[in-house]
């Protein structure tokens, strides 16, 4: 099962919540067309419900195809569009996003203080995250890649 990065990014922002067509064009920050075309599609693959007016995630069919949902095949046929999106953005200096490419070596044990420098940034973002406050729109972007230069290149 495919999924575009719109749908997904609608499936992420319904969460455990329950939300009326108003809330989710709030919190997407979506033209409502195609919210409604997203939401029709997601219904039709069985990975939300409709009930008395409000969407939710229909976890049973959620979770039979979550494997494949998160394939390799298929986050990076959906990140792609994401990050072409941050480059673009980085390249041309708009003023909301931070762009940062430094090509570097490291001896081993301060590769190891880096990562861990990496790790303490994961967690102030998975205990700061003010997700159910803000519309889902509002959410940062946070992307974080480390490879040898010539594998990143081949």
């Amino acid at each position: 099962m495919k999924i575009t990065n719109i749908e997904r990014y609608i499936l992420e922002c319904l969460g455990d919540n329950k939300y009326g067509i108003n809330e989710i064009n709030f919190h997407t920050q979506l033209d409502q067309k195609v919210v409604e075309n997203c939401l029709y599609r997601l219904i039709a693959k069985g990975l939300i419900k409709l009930e008395k007016e409000t969407y939710s995630i229909n976890k049973d069919n959620l979770n039979k195809n979550l494997e494949e949902l998160n394939s390799p095949s298929n986050l990076y046929r959906e990140i792609r569009p994401l990050f072409n999106g941050l480059l673009w953005n980085g390249v041309n200096k708009k003023q909301k996003t931070l762009f940062k490419l430094k090509k570097f070596s490291l001896k081993p044990t301060d590769e190891k203080i880096l990562r861990s420098l990496i790790q303490n940034v994961e967690d102030f973002i998975k205990d700061n995250n003010q997700m159910n406050k803000e519309p889902f729109s509002n959410q940062k972007v946070f992307v974080c890649l480390m490879d040898q230069y010539l594998d990143a290149i081949k």
